[in-house]
Order: structure tokens, then sequence, then C-alpha cells
């Protein structure tokens, strides 16, 4: 659960993220600041298609701002198709990376932000912290603003900040892939014993080749491919997220609940075969 006291810690963490950054910016310090660019804008026209098509009546434009999004999950709150929609504004939205140029961090709509807090579980965080060290430590001997005496390119082992930014970005990606693969293994060990049992779920992906299904129950996500849906031609359609039967009309959309069948499990790929 997440409840109160969580999301009081999160402002919490936030308030210090951001006071940390914005103390050594105003020291005039090169540093490594957590950045969440604008989204693209064809994707928010796709994504404003699909809230249009479900009968909402947002309106955000090529350049929405991060209350418009906000707006969009309260609006969509407790609705059938609220899963759907957050799932695909997900989607919607940029990356967020290291970087030593601050272009605020669209998502939190935070003009000056960095990671500070965890506690110091990435290596980022202990890079700012030395930073932090050297500005504290400038303003307790009374240095003038932005002045050479401490270091502002350099960081760990004399790397420029920018670099060690770009390392620190794409190790992240490298490590939550890591975390991806370790979770579908687990989740292919443990149903390799479920093979035949029927289980309900909710559609949480639909591609081009199939739909991906999580189980009520545990929580474990698999594919049902769309090679065996043996009922009907289906016909995929990217915008709306959905597959349709050419004859049936039956249609397959994130966050409609489905019951299926474990047919199998490959381990060497790490994923589980569902069927309808």
């Amino acid at each position: 659960e997440r409840n109160k006291a969580h999301r009081l810690i999160e402002e919490f963490m936030i308030a210090a993220n951001e006071a940390v950054a914005e103390f050594i910016t105003e020291k005039g310090l090169s540093s490594i600041y957590r950045v969440h660019g604008e989204p693209d804008p064809e994707k928010v026209q796709d994504f404003a298609t699909l809230l249009h098509n479900l009968g909402y009546p947002f309106r955000l434009g090529r350049k929405p701002q991060p209350k418009a999004m906000a707006a969009v999950i309260e609006g969509v709150r407790g609705k059938p198709e609220e899963r759907l929609i957050n799932t695909v504004l997900l989607r919607t939205m940029s990356r967020a990376i290291y970087d030593t140029e601050n272009v605020g961090h669209y998502g939190l709509a935070s003009e000056c932000y960095t990671h500070f807090t965890s506690p110091i579980r990435r290596y980022p965080d202990l890079l700012v912290h030395r930073i932090l060290d050297r500005a504290v430590g400038a303003v307790l001997r009374g240095r003038p603003k932005g002045g050479n005496h401490i270091p502002t390119g350099t960081a760990s082992r004399g790397l420029p900040l920018r670099q060690l930014a770009t390392h620190c970005s794409e190790r992240e990606r490298v490590s939550m892939k890591a975390e991806w693969a370790s979770r579908d293994l687990a989740a292919a060990i443990f149903m390799k014993k479920m093979i035949g049992k029927r289980f309900d779920g909710i559609i949480s992906n639909v591609t081009h080749f199939g739909i991906f299904v999580e189980l009520s129950t545990y929580f474990v996500e698999g594919l049902v491919l769309l090679k065996n849906l043996k009922d009907d031609f289906y016909v995929y359609q990217e915008k709306s997220h959905l597959l349709v039967g050419k004859k049936k009309k039956k249609r397959y959309q994130i966050g409609n609940p489905i019951s299926v069948l474990v047919r199998g499990v490959n381990m060497e790929k790490r994923w589980v075969d569902f069927e309808i």
C-alpha cells in the first residue's frame, strides 16, 4: 500500500533534491542533473487521438504543460480506461537521464533537479554529494561565488562530468534490463509448475505479434501469440492499442480483463506462453 506517509516522504525527497540542485547551481558549479525533456510532439498527438477516440475531451496541444498531463491522470482515475491511458501516457514521455546541462524535469515540473537522496544508492548521488561538499566548504571558507578554487568540470579520477553523466545513464539502462531479466527468469521458474492451469488477468500490452497478460493472482506477465488466436483474423490498430477481429469484431485492448491458460514456459527466452 502506498499511503500518505509514503507520499509525504517522497515530497521531502523531491524537496531535498531540488534544494541541493539549486544551491550548487547558485554557486556557479558544474554538476550532474536528473533531467527529463518534453515529450515528442508526434507521440503527444497520438496520445491525444487515443483520448479523443475514448471520448475524453482533454486538449493537450503539441507541447502540453505537466499539469495538463496530471489532469488526464486525475480525470481517468477509477474509470475502465485508466490502465490503458496511464500505460500509453507513460510511453509518451521521454526517458529521464543524467546530464550536466539543466533542462529541467518535465515529469516533476521541476526547473532544477538532481539525485541527492536515495540514500546514496546510485553513483550519481555520490557525485552530487562530493560536489555539494566542495560547495559547502567554499561557503564556510568565505570564497567568492563561482571562483576557480573548486574544480567545476571534473569529478572522479579526473573524468569530465559530462562523460560521467553519460556513463551513469547508460549503466542505469543496463541495470534496468538486468532487473527485468532476473524478474522474468524468476517468473518463468515459478510458472513452470503452473502449466495447464487457468488464471484471471488483465491485458497489459497489445502489439502486432500478440497480447501481454498480467495475472491478477501472481503479477506474472505472459504472452498470447497472435498466431494462436484461431477464432478470427486479427488486425492490429497501433494508435488505438488494440487488436480487432476482422469478421467477429472481437477486441483486445490494454486494461481489459481476460482469462488465460498457461500453455508453456520457455526458460531460455524467459517468457510464459498463455492461450485464451
